[in-house]
């Protein structure tokens, strides 16, 4: 069995997230599964417009969260979403789950 270090951490995140209008919320967030993040990426590199247009819709979709963990939100839904709210909730999802760099000599 491989050690539970290996997997994504079950943590809710919670975080304030302050919109455009200037109102803020408290939402909450989880680090992302690699293929969700990879689903992530390969929206981004597509030479589809549609499939980079998806790209932070799946972000979102995949690390909003309630407080107890379980999705606040469909991809379907997510689409849905003000440009403006898209824009913030991505930045949340992008800054608890971007690469952290490596210590040199690890793996």
């Amino acid at each position: 069995m491989l050690d539970k270090s290996f997997f994504v951490s079950p943590e809710v995140v919670g975080r304030d997230v302050q919109l455009k209008d200037g109102s803020k919320h408290k939402l909450h967030f989880r680090r992302v599964s690699s293929y969700d993040y990879q689903r992530f990426l390969n929206c981004l590199r597509s030479p589809s417009i549609d499939d980079r247009g998806m790209a932070y819709h799946v972000l979102v979709a995949a690390s909003l969260c309630d407080a107890d963990g379980k999705p606040a939100l469909t991809l379907e839904k997510a689409k849905e979403l003000e440009e403006g709210v898209l824009e913030r909730l991505f930045a949340a999802a992008l800054d608890l789950n971007k690469r952290q760099e490596d210590e040199p000599g690890n793996a």
